[in-house]
């Protein structure tokens, strides 16, 4: 585990270095993606027990299941400096950001709260439509993800959810972009599983829902019907 360990580490920060080259740009995330897999797997390993335990040094049992945040740390800024930065592999680029935040989870929440959140967001609303797509599968994979969603604060999720029904509500109305709005769909599912009151609370008809002291008993509330799908 040791050795995968610092091997993975090393891989994803040379790698990293080197995305400024698309020459093989999509050969270096794929490594990303594959190494920092490898490291949450190693620091997802039980310690050895008995007598093999001690034939490592305290250091080295630490370097073993310390190497995940360090690495995911030094590689994060040219992650995001890259999607950002050219827009012909920006796609790929989400795809291994996705795949990192579903191995860093709560370490990142910060830095998804700050950075890829805005990124993400921009995206959504004015990115071109292949952008679009990718932006909201590789939000769906972090919400799909269990460790994925510890990277959402609860103010990131209540502003996603208030963007995307948002423009789901507005994307029906056009009816011009079929895959647009099941991607919408398909990322409001996903976000349900993360905060399922703020997905339901913005998909409320607000113009066509009187307010609980005006309701007749039983209540209803009228919902978007995209939220059938939900």
């Amino acid at each position: 585990a040791l050795f995968i360990s610092e091997t993975s580490a090393s891989i994803a920060l040379q790698c990293s270095e080197l995305l400024h080259s698309e020459q093989f740009y999509w050969e270096l995330l794929g490594a990303i993606e594959s190494s920092v897999s490898a490291l949450a797997i190693c620091q997802s390993l039980p310690e050895k027990e008995g007598k093999d335990k001690f034939e490592l040094t305290q250091a080295e049992q630490g370097s073993t299941r310390s190497n995940l945040f360090p690495t995911i740390a030094s590689i994060w800024p040219q992650l995001m400096t890259a999607v950002n930065r050219n827009s012909k592999l920006r796609n790929r680029c989400l795809k291994t950001l996705s795949s990192v935040v579903n191995c860093g989870g709560k370490f990142l929440m910060s830095r998804v709260t700050k950075e890829l959140w805005p990124c993400l967001d921009a995206l959504w609303r004015h990115g071109p439509s292949q952008a679009k797509y990718a932006a909201l599968e590789a939000f769906s994979a972090i919400c799909d993800s269990k460790v994925g969603r510890t990277a959402l604060a609860q103010f990131t999720s209540l502003r996603c959810a208030k963007t995307l029904t948002s423009l789901l509500k507005k994307q029906r109305e056009k009816s011009d972009d079929a895959k647009l709005l099941e991607s919408l769909v398909v990322a409001l599912s996903k976000l349900k599983e993360v905060d399922a009151d703020a997905v339901f609370g913005f998909l409320l008809c607000l113009d066509t829902t009187p307010p609980l002291s005006e309701a007749p008993s039983p209540r209803r509330f009228e919902v978007l019907e995209a939220s059938i799908a939900l």
